[in-house]
């Protein structure tokens, strides 16, 4: 989606009509697993090329000096995009998609990450690369143009986090702790630490609770704004809602002759509706499900001869190039039926699902409604024709049985559940201590030891900070401006 609306926006910026400054870039910073390339793959951008429309594939290509995705379609170079991590943090575009473990490993490991989040830089005057501002380097690395140094740092002033209701217990901690780090890097380098944070979900229980604790501001400091403020009433059903309740069939049968019914109805409708209603998607709790169903529907297909179906497994075990290419060929399908574990269960958009069925009760409130949101996002408001949820009970399971008898009342007024997580956990806290200190460490280099620094006398420079009282006030910091703000002082002993 970025990459689509990045395009637009720089070919009126091209065009010199409007007063927009230089074309907008876009940076991946995404952690590899072990053994893969720490290049993300051009195959993984399953999206429709800006340029000429078509669904790519994209490969790489360096042509540009920079390692960007090519449409192999139209040969189109999307060169505002950079795909390599280390040319990411080396050219500090304009906006960077990140993961937050990516970020804290650079940050606490590598210097040159820093300059990323505001520590001073050399740039070469011919490629543009940054380099730290740390000993007596000259010469670019790449080009070996001349280097000079340049007042403007890489400043973040706004950070995104979309589903953050999936941020709870120790990995929501922990990321809190990398944010008050941010903060505290950024005043460190002679930066404002105002940084506007922008929190999406569609279920929050608690969103200006959550927002407090996760970034560490002030109730006051946090704007709510619901869908309410933007979207205005559409005046037709965009969703129906079924519940079946069978006596005679497993859940499993439930689903299956669902899928089937809907397939046959689909061979009586024409025009818009066969193609609104071509694709459905099964969300299931267990994987195991999930093969049941694939085997169990498509043996039913054949015996009621209502024509064969896509069917595609989406699932957690599958590597990130399987998941792109099973959503293309779920995108691509005459008439498909996916079924999904969570893995399709939050944050996916997939704008030409209208149909899904829900196997039993979903273990949350926000759970059902995430899924839920799966279908009837744009093609079906676009023709007035309202997406389908089936939602496939129980009798023998207590959980079922109760969302049976009080389904209206609960889907009407749902109690979202509360996003837990606590910035002040001991454990968490001792965990992350020698990441945050090391960060700390890493910019003392660049505010009292840049001049004359070199790696080989990076040992001299721990020790003469050592001596200084740097490591002493280091620790001090990151304990009271990180970790225990807003902890009282008896804590403060007690934690040590």
């Amino acid at each position: 989606a970025l990459a689509k609306c990045i395009y637009r926006i720089n070919q009126v910026i091209e065009q010199g009509n409007h007063d927009l400054g230089k074309g907008i870039t876009l940076g991946l910073y995404i952690g590899r697993g072990s053994g893969e390339d720490r290049v993300y793959e051009p195959a993984l951008l399953r999206t429709e090329c800006p340029i000429c429309g078509g669904s790519g594939p994209f490969e790489p290509d360096r042509q540009s000096g920079r390692l960007s995705p090519r449409c192999a379609t139209c040969g189109g170079l999307l060169d505002y995009i950079l795909l390599d991590d280390r040319e990411t943090q080396a050219y500090c575009p304009d906006i960077v998609v990140a993961t937050p473990d990516k970020l804290v490993h650079e940050l606490q490991t590598d210097p040159s990450a820093h300059v990323l989040i505001g520590a001073p830089m050399l740039r070469c005057q011919s490629c543009g690369r940054a380099y730290p501002k740390l000993g007596d380097r000259k010469d670019c690395r790449q080009c070996k143009g001349t280097l000079e140094s340049v007042e403007h740092h890489s400043d973040i002033r706004f950070i995104f986090l979309d589903e953050y209701t999936l941020l709870s217990g120790a990995t929501a901690s922990r990321l809190s702790h990398f944010i008050r780090l941010l903060r505290w890097l950024k005043r460190t380098y002679g930066l404002s630490d105002d940084i506007f944070f922008f929190l999406a979900c569609a279920t929050a229980a608690d969103p200006r609770g959550f927002a407090c604790k996760l970034i560490g501001l002030r109730e006051e400091d946090v704007a709510v704004l619901s869908g309410d403020d933007y979207f205005e009433e559409s005046g037709w059903t965009w969703q129906r809602i079924v519940v079946i309740y069978p006596w005679e069939v497993s859940t499993l049968g439930s689903v299956s002759w669902g899928v089937i019914a809907i397939n046959k109805a689909w061979l009586r409708m024409e025009g818009g509706q066969r193609d609104a209603y071509s694709k459905q998607l099964i969300y299931v709790q267990r994987r195991d499900d999930g093969h049941n169903l694939h085997r169990y529907i498509q043996d039913l297909e054949g015996s009621v001869r209502v024509g064969r179906s896509e069917f595609i497994f989406f699932h957690g075990d599958l590597d990130p190039i399987a998941l792109a290419d099973n959503r293309r060929r779920a995108r691509e399908a005459g008439r498909g039926v996916l079924i999904g574990t969570s893995t399709l269960g939050w944050g996916v958009h997939m704008p030409w699902l209208n149909v899904a069925h829900v196997w039993g009760a979903p273990y949350s409130t926000a759970e059902f409604f995430q899924v839920i949101g799966r279908v009837g996002r744009e093609v079906v408001r676009e023709r007035e024709l309202p997406a389908l949820v089936v939602l496939h009970l129980f009798p023998g399971n207590p959980r079922d049985v109760w969302l049976y008898d009080n389904f209206i009342k609960w889907f009407k007024n749902p109690a979202l559940e509360p996003e837990l997580i606590d910035p002040y956990n001991i454990a968490i806290v001792r965990s992350t201590t020698p990441s945050i200190i090391a960060c700390m460490l890493l910019s003392r280099l660049y505010t009292k030891y840049s001049a004359g620094f070199a790696w080989s006398r990076f040992g001299e420079i721990l020790e003469r900070c050592r001596r200084d009282g740097e490591l002493n006030n280091v620790f001090e910091e990151a304990l009271t401006n990180i970790f225990l703000v807003g902890l009282d002082e008896s804590d403060k002993r007690r934690d040590g």
